[in-house]
């Protein structure tokens, strides 16, 4: 029991590790990443709203 209870423990720290050292090495390169992507998205997403006027009718009536 106590073998299963140094595993689950050495697993624990190891996932630990693994998210501090993710925290600390590669979201100061993501975080820049994804805000390039999101204005790239943005600028794309409210150009085609605003984008080209709906035509009207240019047939007159008599």
């Amino acid at each position: 029991m106590e073998s299963a209870g140094n595993a689950l423990s050495g697993l624990l720290q190891g996932l630990g590790d693994m998210l501090i050292w993710l925290g600390i090495v590669v979201l100061p390169f993501a975080i820049p990443v994804v805000i390039i992507v999101a204005a790239i998205a943005y600028f794309k997403w409210r150009k085609k709203k605003t984008g080209k006027p709906v035509p009207t009718s240019t047939t007159e009536s008599k």
